[in-house]
């Protein structure tokens, strides 16, 4: 959907004029260089309190200098062990590279010390000899993210819980709500574990006809994905445009691991979907803020994925500049309302309002089929209709398994009227159909 991307570079840009607080920049400069040249090494830069969030900046720090840096690996028990070639202190502007003993290991973890004080990050490069892996700016963000994955390792699910799974469940808000907490840790951990294993369920489902092979490459190029976004990130220097561009980028990339993959946006969208819906219900006993922060962290990327799944079904169904315009604009309005929501309830409504626009949009590029739309839509929404029956099946329940089920029952309910009202329309038009009402009523 390459238009729609195009549009999505515009977007970002105009969500982080209107989001971004102030920005404190950073000026260029050579990092703090350790001893062989042959060595792998972690480039990076300490930042210390704040975060990056998806869409609004936080409290960026200066630069931290002096900080301690050491890398480690995760042990199977969640613990550390170094493995760095000894230590070395940030410069002026909280740079530093350092050499790495392991060769040829992803997730190694960078620590950072200074005082009393310790932040982490989790460097999902592999690293190798002779070669720099780049680290995100190290941050409470990060510290949070590193703690869970840590986490994840000791429970034995780091083959099912991808570190893009923390990542965009985490953003800056929910890493200050558990900061210097172990029990919050544990808790959020939990609930991203629950959202990643719904995922993978989602995925070997007959419904989205993924095999065992196709499921591994869109594990691997999510992976790359994420080396991707945390050397954006380090390159960003502070930037917001910047760092709003590298989080662009990294969904673009998420949903092009279905596509490339001989799989869609779409399905890309509706496993997220699923993964989302799990993870609410599970997130139930977590305080009412923590749980609005998780939410909205994790909402940015499923607005981003849908209105990405939308536009590839405006495309092929002949939609003009004009409704991708519209749509854009949707997604814009959308971002900034799931950032500024002060309620699960408000996030709710604005995913109302952009499936209402979607709809119509569809509507005015199937004009022909407008009226049989209006119908199915409106039987949808109905008292006993399929968004009810699903909304009344996953509600509550924390079981993936009933809520997958609750779905793709949702989704040929929806297939089932889509073919039976728009009888005279093309076999191409009436997938098309079936995908955007289906995207435009899978959330509540």
């Amino acid at each position: 959907m390459k238009s729609i991307k195009k549009s999505f570079n515009f977007l970002i840009l105009f969500v982080a004029a209107i989001v971004t607080l102030s920005l404190l920049g950073c000026e260029d400069s050579s990092p703090v260089e350790p001893g062989a040249s042959n060595a792998t090494k972690i480039e990076g830069r300490v930042v210390g309190n704040g975060g990056f969030s998806k869409l609004a900046k936080t409290d960026f720090e200066n630069g931290l200098e002096g900080a301690t840096v050491t890398v480690a690996k995760v042990e199977a028990n969640g613990s550390l062990t170094v493995v760095s070639k000894g230590s070395v202190q940030t410069d002026a502007q909280g740079k530093f590279v350092i050499d790495v003993e392991s060769q040829s290991t992803n997730h190694l973890v960078v620590i950072a010390a200074k005082g009393t004080s310790q932040w982490k990050a989790v460097v999902t490069t592999t690293a190798r000899s002779s070669s720099t892996a780049y680290c995100a700016p190290v941050n409470d963000e990060t510290t949070a993210e590193a703690d869970i994955y840590a986490q994840v390792v000791s429970r034995s699910k780091a083959d099912v819980v991808a570190y893009s799974d923390i990542q965009s469940c985490i953003n800056a808000d929910v890493a200050a709500r558990i900061k210097g907490n172990a029990s919050l840790t544990s808790q959020v951990t939990t609930s991203v574990i629950a959202y990643a294993e719904a995922k993978a369920k989602a995925q070997a489902h007959s419904y989205f006809g993924l095999s065992a092979m196709q499921i591994n490459a869109i594990k691997n190029a999510e992976l790359k994905a994420q080396g991707e976004l945390e050397s954006a990130l380090y390159f960003a220097n502070d930037n917001q445009a910047n760092i709003d561009a590298a989080f662009g980028a990294y969904t673009e990339a998420t949903v092009d691991a279905y596509v490339n993959n001989s799989s869609s946006a779409e399905t890309c969208a509706k496993v997220i979907d699923i993964g989302i819906q799990t993870l609410v219900n599970v997130s139930a006993n977590l305080s009412s803020e923590l749980k609005l922060a998780l939410i909205k962290s994790i909402s940015i990327k499923r607005a981003q994925t849908c209105s990405d799944a939308v536009g590839d079904e405006f495309e092929s169904s002949g939609g003009s500049q004009s409704n991708m315009t519209v749509l854009v604009s949707a997604e814009i309005n959308l971002l900034v309302s799931i950032n500024a929501a002060s309620s699960y309830s408000q996030i709710t409504d604005a995913f109302a309002q952009f499936n209402s626009v979607v709809v119509e949009q569809f509507k005015l590029i199937l004009s022909a089929h407008a009226n049989a739309i209006t119908t199915v839509n409106t039987s949808i929404n109905s008292s006993g209709g399929p968004k009810t029956i699903l909304s009344a099946a996953v509600s509550t329940t924390a079981n993936a398994d009933v809520v997958l089920n609750a779905y793709v029952t949702f989704y040929n309910s929806v297939s089932t009227m889509v073919e039976s009202s728009l009888s005279a329309a093309s076999s191409a038009q009436i997938e098309s159909t079936s995908e955007v009402l289906i995207l435009s009523n899978s959330t509540f």
